[in-house]
């Protein structure tokens, strides 16, 4: 069976930058049972997604098409350069400076998917394909399977971050968010082909958002949910009444999950 290329490339993005698999330099995969964790500055300790290595991987394969991407090109260069002046003459004196380089890190190197975003071409939207794929197979796992024994007594009831095989890395102040932005670019680029699917999945999504205990995480959903809803409603020429009505239903219902979260939380169960 012959490889579409053409294909492959935006599908391999669209799973791998979003897949929530971490490696340290030290140790390669990350698992570590313990919900908080720390790198105390040392670089080889830190965390790192495998976005970084699939960035890199089609910045390899592309070099050649560099010269397409001149403005994401330019960003870079002088968001870096500005970054080099803050941590050259920024600080009190008394934070490290492998610190400083961890936090000069995170964040030069996401901006490496600028330049993947303006070099691969998804004319299919096969990488919000990929991305409901990782949150089909990740989100109802994180629902499902146990959560460690190091979890603290008042998280119970959150998502689980360790699944075995490996841990991921602040998976409710990064994470979380993260798939929050991914299901919603996949909804409104894919509606129109599978709305069952899409539907299912953000049930299953609001359920995940509510156990992620993450206000940031709850808020964005929910302002993302109402604002495509809307948006279809009137696209639809639904009456003024009718949307008001499907709008208080939906706060209805997401009040009702936020306060059983919260709930939850207060109770330690």
């Amino acid at each position: 069976m012959k490889i579409d290329k053409k294909k492959l490339l935006p599908s391999f993005v669209g799973f791998g930058i979003l897949f929530p698999l971490f490696f340290t330099l030290s140790d390669g995969v990350y698992r570590n049972p313990r919900t908080v964790s720390d790198s105390y500055g040392i670089i080889e300790k830190l965390p790192l997604p495998i976005s970084i290595l699939t960035c890199l991987a089609v910045l390899f394969f592309l070099i050649t098409r560099l010269n397409e991407a001149k403005a994401a090109l330019l960003m870079i260069a002088g968001t870096i350069m500005m970054l080099l002046f803050s941590l050259w003459f920024g600080g009190d004196g008394i934070v490290e400076s492998t610190r400083k380089i961890i936090i000069g890190m995170q964040v030069a190197l996401p901006l490496m998917g600028l330049l993947v975003g303006q070099l691969v071409k998804d004319e299919e939207a096969l990488i919000a394909k990929s991305f409901l794929l990782v949150i089909f197979i990740v989100a109802p796992l994180q629902l499902i399977v146990p959560q460690s024994e190091y979890q603290w007594e008042s998280w119970k009831g959150a998502l689980a971050d360790h699944l075995y095989i490996f841990t991921i890395y602040s998976h409710i102040q990064y994470v979380a968010l993260v798939f929050v932005c991914a299901f919603v670019y996949s909804l409104v680029s894919l509606w129109g082909n599978c709305k069952i699917l899409l539907i299912l999945l953000s049930i299953i999504m609001l359920i995940y958002v509510m156990r992620s205990y993450s206000y940031l995480t709850m808020v964005a959903y929910g302002l993302f949910m109402s604002v495509y809803i809307v948006s279809r409603l009137i696209q639809n020429k639904i009456n003024l009444k009718s949307i008001v009505a499907v709008l208080l239903v939906m706060f209805l219902i997401s009040f009702l999950f936020f306060a059983v979260a919260m709930n939850n939380l207060g109770r330690g169960n």
